[in-house]
């Protein structure tokens, strides 16, 4: 069974995502935050489940949706390292280009 690692990015979309949908509806946040467990249980156990998408992102990352949310992973030495969780409708190429930009002037 692999670790699960959610990355600061990552933990800072489950909070935006939790903020917004908790101003729309208690029910639909308590739904997201089920979504969130169950990928991290899924994750432990089968870390390959996800798709590549090379139209994306480069072949290192994996895609698991989840209702209307992709998690975005990657494995690495210590087990799955979550790095992003989206709305299905966001331009992933764009928001991971700023990322990474960002994590180089860091």
């Amino acid at each position: 069974m692999a670790k699960v690692h959610f990355t600061l990015d990552a933990r800072e979309d489950i909070n935006e995502i939790g903020e917004y949908l908790l101003d729309y509806s208690v029910s639909a946040f308590d739904v997201f935050m089920r979504r969130v467990k169950d990928i991290d249980a899924v994750l432990t156990r089968y870390s390959h489940i996800g798709h590549v998408r090379p139209d994306l992102l480069d072949r290192s990352f994996r895609f698991l949706a989840s209702g209307d949310y992709i998690f975005i992973y990657r494995m690495n030495d210590s087990g799955v390292q979550v790095v992003g969780v989206v709305h299905g409708s966001r331009d992933i190429p764009a928001l991971f280009a700023q990322r990474l930009e960002e994590d180089a002037g860091d």
